[in-house]
């Protein structure tokens, strides 16, 4: 029974130095924001895929028509011959 209790405290007392260690380490990058810098420094990072200019687009907006859309259709310069979306559930949402 000793032996039993003995092998119950340890493992309790690893799950306990486990829980804090997980506790400060997250506390510590909340804190100092240490995860933001690298987000930061990610985005503004020559190979980001956010610092690529923006696409110039048409006054005219496809989406200001009154009549629906009928395919093949050509969007700023690009030929689409088929409707992409084909789930009905994503038109209803929107």
């Amino acid at each position: 029974m000793d032996a039993i209790l003995t092998v119950i405290a340890v493992l309790g007392l690893g799950a306990l130095l486990i829980a804090m260690f997980v506790f400060t380490a997250a506390a510590r990058r909340y804190v100092t924001g240490e995860t933001q810098l690298r987000e930061q420094e990610a985005l503004a990072s020559d190979l980001s895929p956010y610092r690529r200019s923006w696409v110039k687009r048409s006054p005219q907006d496809r989406r200001r028509r009154k009549q629906p859309t009928s395919f093949p259709l050509e969007i700023n310069g690009v030929y689409i011959t088929a409707e992409r979306r084909i789930n009905p559930d994503r038109r209803r949402s929107a």
